[in-house]
């Protein structure tokens, strides 16, 4: 894995200094279009998803205390008719 990583590191360092030379600049610019487009997409994607787990959990969190905190003859009223039958 480090390997991998090692190398990727290497590619995106060859990028940076390739498109900072004048005469190749316009053969590298696709690439760090292309590059920049899917980091773009992929981490507007991890944002959403990540906003959507946020906003999930918490209103979880919220159900479970209103669930909590509410009287049971409130949730079931038919429990409250049930109890005064068996007095």
């Amino acid at each position: 894995m480090s390997t991998f990583l090692l190398a990727f590191a290497a590619f995106v360092l060859l990028i940076m200094l390739l498109d900072r030379l004048p005469g190749v600049r316009h053969l590298v610019q696709p690439i760090v279009g292309a590059f920049t487009w899917i980091f773009a997409v992929f981490f507007g994607s991890v944002a959403a998803w990540s906003f959507y787990a946020v906003k999930s959990l918490f209103r979880a969190h919220m159900t479970l205390l209103h669930h909590l905190f509410t009287p049971r003859n409130r949730i079931d009223p038919v429990s409250e008719i049930q109890d005064e039958n068996e007095d």
